[in-house]
């Protein structure tokens, strides 16, 4: 399984933790999760955890955009924890279509 979720913070945060290659049925999953908190919460705060994180294939970076930008106003906050190498990626693919405030750290600084 790359895509692991749970709450936490009384349900106000979603926590996505990401391995290997992202795909579609990920993406189907973390939908279904995070329409769910929406239309018990409201806006969600979101944590995305990479780790061993090898990217998105083709189809998922497409539902990836779909997703985001449906969905911006419903993102309270976005953080990102993983390797240095995907700080730049992560930030270019979140920021364009989010209003909510997008942070990345490094593992190192995250503990």
């Amino acid at each position: 399984m790359t895509i692991q979720m749970h709450q936490e913070d009384d349900g106000d945060a979603l926590v996505v933790q990401v391995s290997d290659t992202l795909t579609n049925a990920d993406f189907k999953s973390l939908g279904s999760e995070f329409q769910r908190l929406v239309q018990q919460r409201g806006r969600v705060r979101v944590l995305y955890e990479l780790n061993d994180f090898h990217g998105l294939d083709g189809p998922a970076l497409w539902d990836e955009i779909r997703f985001d930008f449906k969905n911006f106003a419903d993102v309270e906050r976005i953080a990102i924890v993983g390797d240095r190498r995907w700080e730049h990626c992560a930030e270019a693919l979140w920021k364009p279509f989010t209003l909510a405030r997008v942070r990345y750290f490094h593992h190192a600084d995250a503990l």
